[in-house]
């Protein structure tokens, strides 16, 4: 799991410093140039969609996504750990569902053979980051599936808490 973390976190990266490149380098053409480069603003479009796929799986093994706990705070603590169980479960089998509808719109997307406007490239591999964003989403709730049946999973209801270092800040 470690190099798949190195993996998604070298995908996130290199794709964010090319987006930054790509619109910098474009906003300069066009200020001193009066020029842009024509096919900047579709590949930042397909590289964001990469990031927020991948992104995704990132958020779930840390622990950041978005969600509502109001009902976690108000329950005891073996009821939380049933709640996040079954929650984990849905997750997983909703993430599960998407990356196999993802496949099967990749499929009928490189059935086509549809291009890109800018680039022509084939339009498959931007939707590619939909089946492979929610496989590896998948094997994250799968992985915190593993650490609750262990009782290694602990509940937060401050995931940022774990992640961000406060000390020093007043």
């Amino acid at each position: 799991m470690k190099l798949l973390n190195k993996i998604e976190e070298n995908v996130i990266g290199l794709a964010l410093l090319a987006t930054t490149l790509i619109i910098f380098v474009n906003v300069i053409m066009r200020y001193f140039m009066n020029e842009s480069i024509t096919w900047a603003e579709e590949i930042v479009k397909y590289l964001m969609i990469w990031i927020a796929f991948i992104g995704g799986s990132t958020c779930f093994r840390k622990g950041v996504h978005v969600s509502i706990d109001f009902f976690l705070e108000i329950v005891p603590k073996k009821a939380q750990i049933v709640m996040v169980t079954i929650i984990t479960l849905i997750c997983t089998a909703f993430t599960a569902a998407m990356a196999f509808y993802g496949i099967k719109l990749v499929e009928f997307i490189q059935g086509n053979g549809q291009v890109s406007p800018a680039l022509s490239m084939p339009m498959w591999i931007p939707y590619l980051a939909l089946p492979i964003g929610f496989t590896l989403m998948t094997i994250r709730n799968l992985e915190i599936f593993i650490k609750i049946l262990q009782g290694k999973h602990e509940v937060n209801l401050d995931p940022l808490e774990k992640n961000l270092d406060v000390s020093g800040v007043k």
